[in-house]
């Protein structure tokens, strides 16, 4: 489910892709487990602070992602870092 909500927010699209392309920019050889981590961590604390928006369209997304991905520790991160690595990748090839 974090990749589903990753892929169709614009938001946390925009967020993943930052976060990777900085670890990427500033680490040799970067592990997937440690882009994953950041870009895990980067979007829950983007997540957590739209739970608690003032705004109710924010909020209700906020709180929809946070209940379809549930426990933020299940997420396997070296897949996620895989993905978004690959991602960039792509990205930059069409570039």
């Amino acid at each position: 489910m974090f990749h589903l909500h990753r892929a169709n927010d614009e938001f946390m699209y925009k967020i993943a892709q930052q976060k990777t392309r900085a670890v990427l920019a500033n680490v040799n050889d970067a592990h997937p487990s440690y882009v994953g981590e950041l870009v895990v961590a980067a979007i829950r604390d983007f997540v957590e602070e739209n739970a608690e928006s003032d705004l109710v369209q924010d909020r209700r997304l906020a709180l929809g992602a946070m209940r379809d991905i549930g426990s933020w520790w299940r997420i396997d991160e070296y897949h996620v870092g895989a993905a978004m690595i690959a991602e960039i990748a792509e990205v930059d090839a069409y570039a």
